[in-house]
């Protein structure tokens, strides 16, 4: 699929967003599904954005996210061939084909946006149902989007889980140590599976090589997607299979189906609306249309120091299924328990440390 980008014009994109409002509130099932695009303006690149070796007209927010991204360089490791610009949107298989190295920033150092903070909104006003992303960076669940309301089709870079009781832990930090793309597991153990030497060690919740779809969250959205109404897709070009089947399934329920992406996907000639602008762009025209405030204080899960880990449930169904580590519980064990439990996730501790520190930690 070609990368090269188009834009509406702003009256174009004007009418646009008046139309897809008048969609949602004659909806009732609205999926969301997001892609790299929804993350640009985070700072993370995309996989197609336009590669520019010369530096364009810019707008104050363009060269706001440029800084951003530039004063970051260290944590995207580029090392460059020929490189005398770079924008954040430069897709990571663009710079590839142009002899470019370009890793992904830590995901833990980037926040939210805006566009997030738009679609928990959506959620939580129940103008949207379900949301689908292929993104692992965990933002939309670092922005408050419940796991009972998410796909996470490709994983989240701060989950591990427990293959033997399939409980899984959400962490402030990105879980990935091995730098082998076929090394799944992590160096942390299950606190529930019994003792210690039968403690089974975490793997991965994001997909590497060779590994298929999680069976759980594929089939979750499937079933949205036969539910839905409205079928809206924000920031993905539409070429990675299976993800790609989820919006064809409303087109096939002659549901409509709206696309906002900047590059030509396989689907727009079956949209009924398609919108070639920015994702935050049209999110924030989106909440003006339709009455929605409260976007824009951005939340961030990783911020929120009451806690540093939860515990999603297996087998939970509550909206909010997950599980703070009651600080009480923690009171009831020794100081060597403690010691022990944090030695084993990587602490250089020693005897001495007050208690009420060690919980803490």
């Amino acid at each position: 699929m070609d990368a090269q980008e188009f834009f509406d014009p702003p009256e174009e994109v004007i009418s646009k967003i008046h139309k897809l409002a008048e969609l949602i509130r004659n909806s009732k099932h609205v999926v969301l599904f997001t892609g790299a695009g929804i993350s640009t303006s985070a700072g993370i690149p995309d996989f197609r954005g336009n590669f520019l070796d010369k530096q364009p007209k810019l707008s104050a927010i363009d060269y706001l996210m440029i800084s951003r991204a530039m004063s970051e360089l260290d944590s995207f490791n580029i090392r460059p061939t020929r490189l005398n610009w770079f924008s954040p949107r430069s897709g990571v298989w663009t710079l590839r084909d142009k002899g470019i190295h370009a890793t992904r920033p830590e995901v833990t150092r980037i926040q939210p946006t805006k566009g997030h903070m738009v679609i928990v909104r959506l959620f939580e006003l129940g103008h949207m149902k379900y949301l689908i992303s292929q993104n692992t960076d965990g933002l939309h669940v670092r922005s408050g989007i419940p796991f009972t309301a998410i796909s996470e089709l490709h994983g989240n870079a701060n989950i591990e889980r427990c293959p033997k009781c399939e409980r899984s832990y959400w962490r402030k930090f990105e879980v990935r140590e091995a730098h082998d793309v076929n090394t799944h597991q992590t160096s942390r153990r299950c606190d529930a599976c019994g003792r210690k030497e039968y403690l089974e060690f975490l793997d991965l919740s994001f997909l590497l090589f060779s590994v298929s779809l999680p069976k759980e969250a594929l089939q979750k959205a499937f079933a949205n997607s036969h539910l839905c109404d409205l079928h809206i897709v924000l920031g993905s070009s539409l070429t990675v299979s299976p993800a790609n089947d989820l919006p064809q399934i409303a087109v096939k329920n002659h549901k409509p189906l709206v696309i906002v992406n900047l590059q030509r996907t396989p689907l727009d000639d079956v949209a009924s609306l398609r919108i070639f602008a920015r994702t935050d762009e049209i999110l924030i025209g989106l909440c003006k249309e339709l009455g929605v405030e409260g976007y824009d204080q951005v939340r961030d899960l990783k911020s929120d120091s009451s806690f540093n880990e939860m515990i999603i449930m297996p087998n939970a169904t509550r909206r909010l299924n997950v599980i703070k580590e009651a600080k009480e519980q923690l009171r009831e064990w020794s100081v060597s328990k403690l010691l022990s439990a944090l030695r084993e996730r990587g602490f250089a501790l020693h005897m001495g440390i007050e208690k009420d520190e060690l919980i803490n930690l």
